[in-house]
């Protein structure tokens, strides 16, 4: 029983914690943000064209209670409804096996899309598994991209190539290598567009429904996953060619995995341009942080990165499109 009691003090502790400091990042109360991480997580389906025709499924859809997300291209995304009833559950089911549909949250299909991929371009992912932006990256350039999906565990690359199979991915290479490390000679600047969403803290996936969720959760971890990312975005930049764009993503609220990242990254690489993303959707809150204990934040980084809040719909998470100089 004193165990227990202390764990779950140790994460009423936690809690308080990260309460505290995610009302700071987003400068509003701590009962504001646990207003919004006590909503649950509000999945998504995006249609994969590289399986199914999206407007032959869209009637059915419709009349199962999904709306159209309307900045999603080619009636690929949709809301799941309200209510998740069996029939709603058998659809996906049947769907998903099928390759046709893969359920997301929609912040997740944000990243593919600033990448932009293109035919014939070289496009490496690489945090890729479990496959649902490497898959979308597929979808976006119809299997014209010559895509590398890259994974750093064996077991996570498995699943990793068993659902590019059942998507209909046909452009992609799946690849075991620890992206920390400096690359091999011969990739150096071999990449047209790099994904990287990075390996984070997830605070945008913690619910105040599952005190569990907090477990891992410490600003030391934070601190430790920044180095990583740090070291991720430079071993990315040498494999970018001159000219070539990056997607970097994760899917935390953390100032330390986001705006520091870029603040840090900037300062070294002066051939690296953050670019504005080509559209935000009109029904999202975004916010943009000026500055993070003492550090004053750029105002590029303020005003060319997508900053997501916890919202209906909608997980937090941080975008930013990066341009190496020609």
């Amino acid at each position: 029983m004193g165990k227990r009691t202390s764990l779950e003090q140790k994460r009423a502790q936690k809690w308080q914690q990260f309460l505290s400091r995610t009302g700071q990042i987003l400068q509003c109360s701590e009962e504001t943000v646990t207003a919004a991480m006590s909503q649950p997580l509000q999945q998504s389906l995006r249609i994969n064209n590289l399986v199914a025709d999206p407007s032959s499924i869209a009637p059915q859809l419709q009349q199962l209670g999904y709306t159209e997300v309307g900045w999603m291209p080619h009636q690929t995304g949709w809301r799941r409804p309200a209510v998740i009833t069996e029939d709603v559950r058998n659809f996906e089911d049947l769907q998903a096996a099928s390759g046709a549909c893969y359920v997301q949250n929609a912040s997740s299909w944000l990243p593919p899309l600033f990448l932009q991929p293109k035919p014939g371009e070289r496009v490496l992912d690489m945090c890729a598994a479990p496959g649902g932006k490497t898959s979308h990256l597929a979808a976006l350039s119809n299997n014209t991209a010559h895509i590398t999906a890259n994974d750093n565990s064996r077991h996570r690359l498995f699943k990793l190539t068993q659902n590019l199979q059942r998507l209909g991915v046909t452009n992609a290479k799946c690849t075991l290598r620890d992206m920390t490390k400096p690359p091999r000679e011969e990739m150096i600047k071999q990449y047209d567009a790099i994904l990287l969403d990075a390996p984070c803290s997830g605070e945008g996936l913690l619910q105040a429904a599952q005190p569990k969720s907090i477990n891992t959760w410490s600003v030391a971890h934070i601190r430790r996953l920044a180095h990583t990312q740090k070291s991720l975005l430079s071993t990315a930049w040498s494999q970018l060619r001159a000219g070539g764009r990056l997607v970097y993503s994760t899917c935390t609220i953390a100032p330390e995995e986001n705006e520091l990242v870029l603040y840090h990254f900037l300062r070294k690489h002066s051939d690296a341009t953050l670019v504005a993303p080509p559209f935000v959707p009109p029904e999202l809150q975004t916010h943009s942080l000026p500055a993070w204990n003492t550090i004053t934040i750029a105002p590029t980084i303020v005003n060319d990165t997508l900053r997501i809040p916890p919202q209906p719909h909608y997980e937090a998470f941080f975008v930013a499109v990066l341009q190496k100089s020609s």
